[in-house]
């Protein structure tokens, strides 16, 4: 995960660099990371992209276990997904 974060934060500061300014993450807890340690990559992430001088870039981040403070309409969209609120509707 890192090296891949490093890729993009490289591409935003090299102008040159022909690397898309595109990253999927998908779901890092799930990976084996523990719980806090994700959310803290979270925030680092959020931090780092903040001081970029290139702001033309999507980062599209999975989680089940997002920071509480990026919970928020800025950094996020779309439903949270839970055992009564399933992504699958009508499907038995």
């Amino acid at each position: 995960m890192a090296a891949r974060f490093a890729l993009l934060f490289a591409s935003l500061q090299v102008n040159s660099m022909k690397y898309p300014r595109l990253m999927f993450s998908d779901n890092m807890k799930d990976k084996g990371m523990e719980e806090a340690r994700a959310k803290n990559f979270q925030r680092m992430i959020v931090r780092r992209l903040k001081e970029m001088p290139n702001q033309e870039y999507q980062l599209i981040f999975a989680t089940s276990n997002i920071a509480d403070e990026l919970d928020t309409p800025e950094y996020t969209i779309g439903d949270i997904y839970t055992q009564s609120n399933k992504s699958l509707k009508n499907v038995n």
